[in-house]
């Protein structure tokens, strides 16, 4: 867990020092794209699976061997890209299905069909959109980590004080963890408190 939360601020304090203008006169055409926001978004996110999973089809006490564990990371796109829906979770999500398409099909269905972040724990610097949020709920992903919220706009407790798994009617729910940003110290990243910040209406 640890490693992952370092990992992924380490990314979105990169991506804030390498920049990255955004140039297009169609995005600048647009209210709220001004100067300081023209750059690449510090915003970050990073995937891994567990090797083991708590669940086994011949038994519950019996954990589940899986494939060796994978990782994925990746940042917001969206200014660079000139695209609104290139958020950071939108981004690994895509990854992770591009490479289960180069995946051999099953020669027979399976009970428990796995979903694309099924057993996987998605570790973010901010606190995913509602619409990422809802995307985490379909792709089944296992649990997420964020450093910041985001009161205004989030998914997961944020604007929705609920979070968007625990709202009554979903058919899935995933755990959700933030880590406090004064205890990243403790785990050698410094400074992200104002280096990391976005603005506060933004859907991350």
């Amino acid at each position: 867990m640890k490693d992952g939360l370092c990992r992924v601020v380490r990314i979105a304090q990169r991506v804030k020092a390498q920049g990255g203008e955004v140039r297009s006169p169609f995005l600048r055409s647009f209210r709220g794209y001004g100067t300081h926001q023209d750059r690449q978004l510090p915003i970050a996110a990073f995937v891994t699976r567990s090797q083991w999973s708590s669940t086994s089809s011949d038994s519950d006490d019996v954990p589940k061997i899986l494939p060796p564990p994978q990782n994925w990371s990746d940042h917001d796109t969206r200014n660079t890209l000139h695209h609104p829906l290139r958020h950071a979770c939108m981004n690994i999500i895509r990854q992770v299905a591009g490479t289960q398409a180069d995946l051999p099909t099953p020669s027979a269905p399976t009970l428990t069909p796995s979903y694309l972040l099924t057993s996987y724990t998605l570790f973010l610097t901010h606190e995913p959109c509602i619409m990422c949020t809802m995307a985490l709920l379909h792709s089944r992903v296992k649990d997420v980590f964020y450093v910041f919220p985001m009161p205004q706009t989030g998914g997961c407790g944020g604007l929705v004080k609920e979070s968007v798994p625990g709202l009554r009617g979903v058919n899935h729910r995933f755990g959700i963890f933030r880590w406090k940003e004064e205890l990243l110290a403790e785990l050698g990243v410094q400074g992200t408190g104002t280096e990391l910040s976005v603005d506060p209406t933004l859907d991350v």
